[in-house]
């Protein structure tokens, strides 16, 4: 391709900007891709089996959604499609499946299996609070585990989360129960890896999109920052590969999560009393665990969730009395 059908493409393409930002990214794409086969020097035939090969893909994908969730615990499905009386959600689509489908390919693949046995956990006392335990990997010569009367279970993915985790262990502490600090990133095994993986290769991502800019950015923005049934999903799915590390513990335990990862694990484990601290204000579906009480900061949260569909046993605005006191942003500590 000469110099000025590059110019010429690249003149078109800034025409159609006028009309429409979705038939500038179609028209850029189709000269990267036009200009790369040049550069490349591959044959149309060849391009042509190879792009009919890329289409069957997003297919290949919804079938493996299927195959992901037919062996969960909850039915998630069902639970984010109904939503209130006469006004149901929308359903599951065929991109909805493709969408969780490839993130759970990029996140959790075949790193790590499903499994139902448990790591062996022993506990220590905590250096910043006197009389909290935490939890680690047990090894060779450590005691078991004392059995708590209550768990915090969150993941140090930034300080917000441990933040919330330490208010919610000084309401216990003062309570005089019990109370096991429990990081799933501190139990050393293969899942706590597979999260500690997820998350760098979610900044790698975001950072990638950004450089690349234009389509790129779109597709990843729209992928991730939503919030919405989809990430819940995905969430979900990888909260069934990482239940060893929780499944070392008493499933009467009460158990607090700081992180909705923490909370779904817990539900998939079976644990019969999971508490949800929902983190943020915004109401989104990212936030909620089902079949947990998700405790939220404010009634925009309340009454939005419960449009939504979410039972009413499932979601509580606290307030009063010895329930943990919230601010207009953050739980706070005794």
């Amino acid at each position: 391709m000469s110099g000025a059908e590059v110019a010429t493409l690249g003149l078109a393409t800034r025409a159609f900007a006028s009309l429409s930002p979705q038939l500038l990214v179609a028209a850029s794409t189709a000269v990267s891709l036009f200009s790369w086969l040049q550069l490349a020097k591959v044959t149309i035939p060849a391009a042509v089996a190879s792009l009919a090969i890329l289409a069957t893909i997003p297919f290949h994908l919804s079938a493996f959604y299927y195959h992901l969730t037919k062996d969960n615990f909850f039915d998630l499905d069902s639970y984010v499609a109904k939503g209130i009386e006469g006004h149901p959600n929308k359903k599951l689509s065929f991109k909805d499946r493709i969408k969780v489908a490839a993130l759970n390919e990029l996140s959790v693949g075949r790193k790590v299996g499903r499994s139902s046995e448990a790591h062996p956990l022993t506990s220590g006392k905590s250096p910043f609070i006197e009389g909290l335990d935490v939890s680690s990997l047990r090894g060779p010569s450590d005691p078991p585990l004392p059995a708590p009367e209550i768990v915090v279970g969150t993941i140090r993915m930034g300080f917000g989360h441990h933040r919330i985790a330490y208010s919610a262990c000084s309401w216990g502490l003062q309570g005089q129960h019990k109370v096991l600090f429990h990081d799933l990133l501190n139990i050393k095994s293969p899942e706590a890896d597979l999260i500690r993986e997820t998350d760098k290769k979610y900044s790698l991502a975001s950072r990638i999109a950004t450089e690349m800019g234009s389509f790129f950015e779109r597709i990843w923005g729209s992928i991730t920052k939503s919030g919405d049934a989809n990430m819940l999903r995905g969430t979900s799915l990888m909260a069934e590969n990482i239940k060893p590390l929780l499944n070392g513990l008493p499933k009467d335990t009460p158990i607090i999560a700081t992180h909705s990862l923490v909370g779904l694990t817990a539900v998939a484990c079976g644990f019969t009393n999971v508490i949800n601290l929902v983190i943020d204000n915004y109401p989104q579906w990212f936030v909620i665990v089902p079949g947990a009480v998700n405790l939220v900061q404010g009634p925009i949260n309340h009454r939005a969730f419960l449009r939504w569909g979410v039972p009413e046993s499932e979601v509580r605005l606290p307030g009063g009395g010895g329930a943990p006191r919230r601010s207009t942003r953050r739980w706070t500590p005794r």
